[in-house]
């Protein structure tokens, strides 16, 4: 399943499957990441309160976002590889503090 740029269609429907909310049709891709990061920081300082995750003192989420549409099973491939292993970089990143 890949998104089309010109078909936001299938990308509405599976943001609203995996948020479990409604969103009007007219919402964009930068709305509903937006709508994403505001559940979830939500989420998350609702279990900090109730001592259930440890109090993280830096930002949850940047500021901005790439967007980029997955065209075909290659380029998925290249998007999964890098979420899977971008994290195991950090200590590397100019911005890491231990």
């Amino acid at each position: 399943m890949f998104a089309h740029s010109t078909n936001k269609c299938k990308f509405y429907h599976i943001a609203k499957t995996l948020l479990g909310v409604f969103l009007p049709n007219d919402f964009g891709y930068a709305e509903i990441v937006a709508l994403f990061k505001t559940m979830t920081t939500n989420e998350y300082i609702k279990n900090v309160k109730q001592n259930i995750y440890t109090p993280f003192n830096k930002k949850l989420w940047q500021n901005s976002f790439y967007e980029h549409v997955i065209r075909n099973e290659y380029d998925y491939e290249q998007v999964a590889e890098y979420i899977r292993n971008n994290p195991l970089k950090w200590e590397e990143d100019t911005e890491f503090r231990p």
